[in-house]
């Protein structure tokens, strides 16, 4: 009996079929498989990196802790009377601003700048500075009486007229309060990705970015449907995204700083994540 299909079309779907289920399972078996299991590799990878820039950021702003409370409690122990001798202190914690820009000390009634110190370069302005008053500053009413140690959010600083960040140290009757400008945070991120193809972004819990590795960024604030935005209150101490950043597809890891509320985001293209699994 005559095939009712040609024999050379037969032979051709034969070809075809015996050509293309091969690739289809191999397609198959690297969707479901073996795709998953370099994601899984790129994330674990991508987290141990993100929890290594977490440390160092970590560990750079805990040395200002260390500092400033060392000085507060040197303050206490003198009743924070202020003297030349204490002026003189506080300029030699600026040193020439490797940390904190200025110093101050500040009144907890009428928060007017009762002593600063500085820089070298900007120790002749002094007296520009000493009375002024501090309580227009937000973050002043956000430290009660006895709250801890605590970083503000970033504001403009009357002193460098740069966007900084301060850290305050409560005392009975004063504060001491160190700020860094947020250009100098960055400086001392970029270090941390110097010669490589991540970047690094500090944030607070708002999205508002503190410090970024590209000296780009700092100061603005993400946009509400951004990933990480949505993942800042998250409890996991890191969590992975994928996004477009300047058009590029990014894997991003979020991680906690210790003892702070800012986050930090460190982020790399996608394909250059996965290409250091070979």
């Amino acid at each position: 009996m005559k095939s009712p299909v040609p024999l050379k079309k037969y032979l051709t779907l034969n070809f075809i079929a015996m050509a293309v289920l091969p690739v289809l399972t191999i397609a198959f078996l690297v969707w479901f498989f073996i795709l998953p299991g370099i994601k899984h590799r790129a994330g674990i990878q991508h987290r141990a990196l993100a929890d290594s820039v977490a440390g160092k950021i970590s560990t750079y702003l805990k040395g200002g802790e260390r500092q400033l409370s060392a000085l507060a409690g040197y303050l206490q122990d003198r009743q924070c009377t202020i003297d030349k001798e204490i002026i003189t202190l506080l300029d030699a914690q600026c040193g020439k601003g490797e940390f904190f820009e200025t110093l101050f000390i500040v009144g907890r009634e009428e928060k007017t700048i009762q002593a600063v110190g500085l820089p070298e370069s900007r120790r002749s302005r002094r007296d520009d500075f000493t009375g002024l008053d501090f309580s227009g500053q937000r973050f002043m009413d956000t430290v009660k009486k006895d709250s801890r140690i605590v970083w503000s959010e970033a504001f403009l600083s009357t002193i460098s007229n740069r966007e900084a960040v301060a850290l305050l140290v409560p005392l009975k009757d004063v504060f001491i309060i160190g700020e860094i400008t947020l250009d100098k945070l960055s400086r001392y991120i970029s270090n941390l990705s110097e010669e490589s193809d991540f970047f690094t972004m500090l944030l607070d819990g708002n999205g508002m970015i503190v410090a970024d590795s590209q000296n780009l960024h700092m100061g603005e604030v993400l946009s509400n449907d951004f990933p990480a935005v949505k993942k800042l209150t998250g409890h996991r101490p890191d969590t992975q995204m994928f996004f477009k950043w300047d058009g590029v597809d990014m894997l991003g890891t979020i991680a906690g700083l210790e003892k702070l509320d800012w986050k930090v985001l460190v982020a790399q293209p996608t394909a250059r994540a996965f290409e250091l699994l070979r």
